[in-house]
């Protein structure tokens, strides 16, 4: 199930996602997208500002931009 909050567009695809404002994609896993732009892939992630990458494990971006893989 997905979540949409705000401003900005969620493309959910399985997992559970909060988007305030920005892009975010979501594959599953669970995703906190603040403003900017994230893509989730497994794991949880938490976005707020700048860029993220999440594929699998669990990773909080803020600002800046990041990828985590496992």
């Amino acid at each position: 199930m997905t979540a949409l909050a705000g401003a900005g567009v969620l493309v959910g695809v399985g997992g559970t996602g909060v988007l305030v404002g920005g892009t975010g994609v979501l594959v599953g896993g669970t995703g906190v997208l603040v403003g900017g732009t994230g893509v989730l892939v497994g794991g949880t992630g938490v976005l707020v500002g700048g860029t993220g990458v999440f594929v699998g494990g669990t990773g909080v971006l803020v600002g800046g931009t990041g990828v985590f893989v496992g």
